[in-house]
């Protein structure tokens, strides 16, 4: 059960990685755009899915997380995302732009690549099938990436 919900805490996440690569490599179709409206409560759905991941897994291991996973290689990064998911959660609104001002709160938000890191390796340590899906997805991920990149240089 956890890990179905690990999983769809990724595609929430991946999916949000996507919009904008998408939105700026495919600027003829009008889906993309119109889906990147939404990001943040996506992002924000990331974060539920990766706490409750999370929060089941403790529940797992008998509420003992602490002193015997938490520091184990497979296990840190993915504590490490839930932190950094809450805090981008916590501020994904209005009030928080607002407050934080624009280019403190896209600091803040630029976490979210360090996170994406982070979950390749809590993927890849894990073996078996998560090492395939972070092998499969990340790589296409990091490449959409680099080409939004070098299209905005461009610009």
């Amino acid at each position: 059960m956890f890990s179905s919900l690990g999983y769809s805490a990724l595609f929430f996440l991946v999916s949000v990685l996507l919009l904008n690569p998408l939105v700026t490599v495919a600027s003829k179709f009008s889906l993309p755009r119109k889906i990147n409206r939404h990001r943040r409560i996506i992002g924000v759905a990331s974060f539920v899915y990766a706490f409750f991941h999370a929060f089941l897994y403790i529940e797992k291991k008998g509420g003992s997380f602490f002193s015997k996973w938490l520091f184990h290689p497979v296990i840190l990064p993915g504590v490490i995302v839930v932190i950094i998911l809450f805090f981008l959660a916590l501020t994904s609104n209005q009030f928080s732009i607002k407050r934080m001002g624009v280019i403190a709160w896209k600091k803040l938000h630029r976490l979210v690549y360090i996170a994406q890191f982070l979950i390749f390796c809590h993927l890849f340590l894990q073996g078996g099938t998560s090492r395939w899906i972070a092998l499969l997805v990340f790589p296409v991920l990091y490449a959409l990436q680099h080409l939004r990149n070098k299209k905005r240089r461009a610009k």
